[in-house]
Parts: structure tokens; sequence; C-alpha cells
């Protein structure tokens, strides 16, 4: 009975652990999914792994090329003496592979020289390399337990997936606000396309509300005549002279400068732009960020620059680029994004969301060149997207070699979920050929697997001010992605709900339920066989 009894005791404390595991594991997702950015991400993740550890101080070590860089800590300060442990820490950790632990820092003197009592350092693994590592202090003799231990574990094997999750979402965001920052350009050409300096005056605007400037500038030159057309807005027009001179040097330089010009033109950036014997200087500064102007900024500079060519000199760039975004989300999507802004509005819609992704890729982008890896993604995305976009569906995102899509919204269709199968059918069957061209060439064997499901999600730009996605959330979002993990190569897994709907349309076999992760009873499946 002792016996019995005991090992109940280990099974129940075993349990609470399990479920103290997953509760934590549950609770960083919704963390991930809440973050505005992976900067964002990473810092509220240290205080996440902090309060899991009950430890003050959490440092998240990246590797940024060859270097070791803290992306984020706990510590508002941290000293020379602490990164130096830090780093020392990290970097143990990342050679060896293995957790670190010291419960007493008396036989360390960098740990005694930093005031650190206890430390903890695990790795970060991410597709077989190792990015960087999780560091944690006490600074008080109070011993890292197995269970704080265990707790770091479980949290570093969360923490890489969730940074690419998030930095793929940046990417997208990215680039919904250069395609937003391409109609405005549009709609303000052709409002002042007739006056040159009613259009300079307008493009500084345009820089001055898409970045953190206070004020922008643009100097645009006729190299023949000599002659300059000159726009700014806030403090910047006081200031022309000394920032005719800051342009110059850039347009001389031929690229980006950076400069503090003096205590009125803060952070200044100007980027020059050539067009034929003429020659612009578009510039910003004084920026309302704390540590200046962000990389986005700059980004964002660069993109009005290049547009405003297009804008001032009817040339070629804008039609390659809205051609370029036209690859992406059909003519209807397009249309609406840039002409309806209320279409970007979180609503809800009855929609039905496909999840594709490549089985075995992984393997096979370790065992051949990335330029191999990289054109036959491009080809596997180009067949796949120009399905997509027939069948009048939105290209939600790429994430790897994954390929998310809906159809539905903020176009709807009746027959939304007809068009999804439709869609996966094609792709199936494009996938084979596409296949039996690379093992042709020699590129080893892959296979597509594909999850459906339909019902009411809520589709718009979802985000805050700094970051909003045109995307889908809900439980159908969610099931459709765990039905995917599941389909085996060839298989299209479709919901009850979608199959209630194209049951008349579609040759499907019905399979054993499934329990998918999130659910509490098992999900009827169906594989998707054929058209009828």
């Amino acid at each position: 009975m002792g016996l019995f009894s005991s090992r109940s005791d280990n099974l129940a404390k075993q349990l609470k652990v399990r479920t103290r595991q997953l509760d934590a594991i549950n609770r960083f997702s919704a963390l991930r999914d809440q973050c505005q950015n992976s900067k964002d991400f990473l810092d509220q993740a240290a205080h996440f792994i902090a309060s899991e550890l009950a430890s003050r101080f959490v440092a998240i070590v990246l590797m940024e090329g060859e270097k070791m860089q803290i992306s984020a800590s706990t510590l508002n300060d941290v000293t020379n003496q602490h990164s130096d442990v830090i780093n020392l820490l990290a970097q143990n950790a990342m050679k060896t592979g293995r957790n670190v632990i010291i419960n007493n820092a008396r036989p360390h003197l960098r740990l005694r020289n930093a005031k650190v009592a206890c430390a903890l350092a695990a790795p970060l693994l991410w597709k077989n390399q190792y990015i960087g590592a999780v560091v944690a202090f006490r600074f008080k003799r109070l011993a890292f337990a197995q269970r704080s231990l265990h707790t770091m574990q479980t949290l570093c094997t969360q923490l890489p997936p969730a940074l690419d999750y998030v930095m793929a979402g940046e990417n997208v965001t990215q680039r919904n606000k250069e395609l937003k920052i391409i109609y405005e350009i549009d709609k303000v050409k052709e409002k002042f396309g007739k006056d040159t300096q009613m259009l300079l005056d307008a493009l500084a605007e345009q820089i001055q509300k898409f970045t953190s400037a206070k004020c922008a500038f643009i100097f645009l030159t006729d190299n023949k005549t000599k002659g300059t057309k000159f726009a700014a807005t806030g403090n910047a027009a006081a200031h022309k002279a000394v920032l005719k001179d800051f342009a110059d040097e850039s347009v001389a330089q031929g690229e980006m400068v950076e400069q503090n010009i003096n205590s009125h033109l803060k952070d200044a950036v100007c980027i020059p732009v050539t067009i034929g014997d003429d020659h612009a200087a578009f510039g910003m500064a004084n920026s309302s960020n704390q540590d200046g102007f962000t990389e986005e900024d700059k980004r964002i500079l660069a993109a009005i620059a290049k547009q405003a060519d297009n804008a001032l000199f009817e040339d070629r760039e804008r039609k390659k680029m809205r051609d370029t975004f036209s690859r992406y989300v059909s003519g209807d999507v397009l249309d609406i994004i840039l002409k309806d802004s209320d279409a970007l509005r979180p609503a809800r819609h009855e929609a039905t969301l496909l999840f594709s992704d490549l089985r075995g890729f992984t393997s096979l982008s370790e065992t051949i060149e990335p330029e191999k890896v990289v054109g036959m993604l491009n080809e596997y995305f180009t067949v796949m997207t120009e399905i997509i976009i027939k069948n009048k569906g939105m290209l939600d995102k790429f994430v790897g070699d994954e390929i998310v899509a809906m159809f539905g919204a903020p176009v709807f269709f009746e027959d939304h979920a007809k068009r999804g199968v439709k869609t996966a059918v094609e792709m199936q069957k494009a996938f084979k050929d596409l296949h039996a061209k690379w093992r042709k060439q020699g590129l080893p064997s892959v296979g597509l697997g594909i999850g459906i499901d339909s019902g009411n999600v809520v589709v718009g730009n979802i985000g805050g001010e700094q970051r909003a996605d045109y995307t889908a959330i809900g439980d159908h979002m969610n099931t459709a992605a765990r039905l995917c993990s599941h389909a085996t190569p060839g298989q299209i897994l479709i919901t009850q709900n979608t199959y209630d709907q194209v049951r008349k349309s579609v040759v499907a076999d019905e399979l054993p339920a499934l329990t998918l992760k999130g659910k509490t009873l098992p999900v009827k499946v169906y594989n998707a066989v054929s058209l009828k």
C-alpha cells in the first residue's frame, strides 16, 4: 500500500509539473501573438521567462553575424561586468549545446565581480543551428532548482520558432506598409502631378507622415540650369542653406548619409535619387524616437524617394511594383486594399482557410546548396500562388516553405469552400508535375500536405498602430494549420465544416477523427481526393 501510494504521489507530481509546463507554453504562445514586432517580443519574452524562473534578471543573447548581441534583458542598465558574464555563459551553452547552472558563484571571479550569486543559461536551437542563448541571474543566494531548469528548457524550445513567426509577420507588415505608401504617392501624383512644387511639398508631408521625423525636406536640382526646387516641413525651411550642403554631400557620395547637423537638426538622414540629367535628395531630421531614426524609418524614406522618382518622372517603376504585388494577391483584393481603407478594418467573415506545407523540405535544405533551395522555393511559390489567385483567393503569407491562403475575404464568394478545395486539388496536381521535374534534375524527394477549414473568422488589419497585418484570426485558422501538420504527402485534409459545403462537388474519403492540439474533442476529417 505504501509503495502504491508513493507511486501515485510521484505520478501526481509529474502531472502537476507537466500541466505547469503546458500552461507556460500556452501563455508564451499568446505572448507571441500579442507582440507588435521582434524587439517587443524579445523584451516581453525576457520578462516572461524571468517571471517563470522567479529571477530578477534574464537576458536573451542572439547571434548577429559572427558576434553575440544582447537583444533583450529585464534590467534597464546592463553593466560591462554583466555583459562579460552574459556572453561567457551564453557562449558556453552554445558551444556545448547544454545547460549551464551555477548555484555557487564563489569559485567564479567574474560572477563575484558582477555580484551574481547564481546563474542559469540554456542554448537556443533553431533548424539544427544554435542561434543564441538565454541567461538568468540571481543576485541573492537562492539556488536554481531542477524545476527552474526544466522551465528554462521548455521556454527555450518555444522561443526560436516564436521569434521566427514574429519576424515573418514583420516582413508581411513591411510589405503592406510599402503597398500603402505606393498608393498614397499615387494619390499625391494624381492630385498635384501637373505642379512640381506642389508635388514636392506634398511628398515632404508624406515623409513626415510615414516616419518618426518631425521635419522633412526635398531638393530637386536641374543639372543643366542649376536651378533647384525646395520643399520642407517642420523647421526645415529655416535651415535651407545647411540642409542644401547636407543634400549635396549625399548626392556626391551616391548613398544614404546620416549626421547630427546642429542643435536644430539632429539625426538627419538624406538619400539621393538620380533621374536622367537631374538629381534629387530626400531627407528627414529630428526623430520623435528617443534613440533616433529606426531602420524602418530609413527603409520608408528610401521607398518614398524611389516612388517619388516614378511620381515625378513617369518611369516604369510604379507599374513594376504593382505587378510585383499582383503576384501575391488577387486583382480584386489589390483593388480593395488600394482604394478602400475601410476594407482593412477587422470584421467577421465566413471564409475558408488553406495551409500547405512541404514534407521533407527541412531535411532537403540541409543536403543541397542554398541557391538550389531558393530556386526550388521560388518555382514552387510561383506555381502555387498563380493557382490561388486564379481561384480568387488571397495569399495571406509565406512562412518558411508554408503557404497560407484564404477564400471569401475580403471579397466574399458564396462558394468560398469549393474554391479553397478546388485550389488544393489543383495545387497537388501541379506539385506532382513540379516534383517530377525536380526528380529529373536529381533533387531529393519532397511531398505536399494541405489542411483546410471553413467558418467564421475575424479578417482585416490585425495589430496596433506600430504593426498591423491583413490576415485572419480565429479557431478555424488554427484548425486549418493543425490539419496541415497532420496531412501526409499528397493529402488534402478538410474538416466537417468544409465538407458540408463541398460534398456535392468533391470526392472525399472519411478518415478516423484526429485529436488536434488545443481541441478537447476529436475532429472529424476527410481526405479530398478530386473534384466531381
